[in-house]
């Protein structure tokens, strides 16, 4: 008995020091939103205003987040990039300019919907930062995942709404969730203009965004080697307690 206990206490070492050393699968896709995606995904802009879904890169406020936000969410085996080619993007010119489109406002309808569709696993986790001017509600392979408020008195002379996601530093919404099933999916953005300005420098609209879908990471080796650990000794107790 205990030469087989000896055993199998070898081979659940060999097997957790072969989960150990196994390279760690890299992200399936990374999501740097600029008007131009990456080959495979595809994104368009449907507005109320503007028959043409192409999505356009935008000057923004220089109150806004700059572009080329850094992704750090401090998490745990993601790539935390330092920076990023994402600018923010509408369905028309819609930043700051003297040739830009004043949207006006709207708040019984997004006045853009932003969708990016891209492919990756079904069991892998999307983690993103997100600005909006004025205010954004987030759908992940159709679901919502926040729910946008809408502040229209301005009394504190705010550029856009305050609470997440917002169009400021610091007022990014984190989208942390898993995947649907399948290997299609898709990331959506209702943005609302809630300002009331007259010109395009008094209202600008937009959105940004930055991050990527990663695979679920693997258990620990630690864990697999002391749950098959335990599993042996509870066969071995059973069996013991038979041969009684």
């Amino acid at each position: 008995m205990r030469g087989k206990l000896a055993g199998c206490l070898c081979a659940l070492a060999l097997v957790g020091g072969l989960v150990a050393s196994a390279p760690r699968a890299e992200a399936a896709a990374i999501l740097l939103q600029s008007g131009n995606p990456a080959a495979g995904q595809t994104e368009s802009c449907a507005n109320p205003f503007n028959a043409s879904t192409a999505c356009v890169a935008i000057t923004p406020d220089s109150l806004w987040q700059g572009t080329h936000p850094a992704f750090a969410p401090n998490l745990p085996g993601f790539q935390n990039l330092a920076s990023s080619q994402a600018s923010w993007v509408s369905f028309a010119k819609t930043g700051v300019g003297p040739d830009n489109v004043v949207v006006p406002q709207n708040l019984y309808a997004p006045s853009m919907i932003y969708t990016l569709t891209f492919n990756a696993p079904a069991d892998a986790r999307i983690i993103a930062n997100i600005w909006a001017d004025d205010t954004a509600k987030i759908l992940v392979d159709g679901v919502f995942i926040n729910s946008a408020t809408f502040d229209t008195s301005f009394a504190d002379n705010h550029i856009c709404e305050d609470s997440a996601p917002s169009c400021t530093p610091g007022k990014d919404y984190v989208v942390d969730t898993l995947l649907g099933a399948g290997t299609s999916h898709s990331l959506e953005f209702d943005v609302y203009q809630i300002g009331n300005g007259t010109t395009n420098n008094s209202n600008p609209f937009g959105l940004l965004f930055v991050g990527e879908v990663d695979p679920v990471p693997e258990p620990p080796a630690a864990l697999l080697l002391a749950a098959g650990l335990s599993g042996f000794l509870l066969f071995a107790r059973r069996r013991r307690a038979a041969a009684i």
